[in-house]
């Protein structure tokens, strides 16, 4: 992943940051500033591409019930990485069914 050697100004940029976690997200991990840290947007992106990169978003952000929603339900996968005491919500356990469910329907065509 380029943005960990890259430098600190490189990896505060908004417009850096989403280009590498757009390719890899966990390179969410290495990126620098509240700007970056605080996206909901590029947290998102990164979770679409990686559901372990919701390791890596900001505890802020984590705190925010309609993200966690918006990220299972942009990756099903990301249900196993949400914290601990918001596995047990009904919507999050829906989202996952309903990304599995595109994603099997989109296999068969």
């Amino acid at each position: 992943m380029a943005l960990e050697y890259a430098a600190d100004a490189l990896r505060a940029d908004p417009a850096i940051v989403r280009a590498a976690v757009e390719e890899h997200g966990e390179a969410l991990q290495f990126a620098m500033g509240e700007h970056c840290s605080l996206d909901r947007d590029i947290a998102l992106a990164a979770v679409r591409r990686s559901s372990a990169a919701l390791k890596h978003v900001h505890f802020a952000v984590l705190k925010e019930r309609s993200f966690l929603v918006d990220a299972v339900r942009a990756n099903g996968e990301a249900l196993h990485y949400v914290p601990q005491g918001a596995r047990g919500d009904k919507e999050l356990a829906l989202a996952a069914s309903a990304f599995w469910a595109r994603r099997e329907a989109s296999d068969d065509d």
